[in-house]
């Protein structure tokens, strides 16, 4: 986490765009470190409140996740699912990896 970094989101806050954190080559930890990174992050200030997740684009882990949340952007607020239909599709509902 850098002072650019901490521009970046500043900026898009500042113009009421939405800021999803990327916590890149997340394949290079363990499991556990890689949380642990999160969750220290997390604690920052600036950064609380601030949608963020693991990714690798060379293991290929958070990708799907990205997409759901890219889509999600563009889907008008009419199409979009509630709360609890997003829960029982995401991947930690599913016991999948991040569960």
């Amino acid at each position: 986490y850098t002072a650019h970094d901490a521009d970046l989101i500043a900026f898009a806050e500042g113009c009421n765009r939405p800021v999803h954190v990327l916590l890149n080559k997340a394949d290079k930890l363990s499991r556990g470190a890689a949380i642990q990174e999160m969750a220290r992050l997390r604690r920052i200030p600036e950064l609380q409140g601030v949608d963020m997740q693991l990714f690798s684009a060379q293991s290929g882990l958070g990708i799907d996740e990205l997409h759901e949340r890219i889509a999600r952007w563009f889907t008008p607020d009419s199409e979009k699912e509630t709360p609890a239909e997003a829960g029982a599709n995401s991947e930690f509902s599913k016991g999948g990896e991040n569960s």
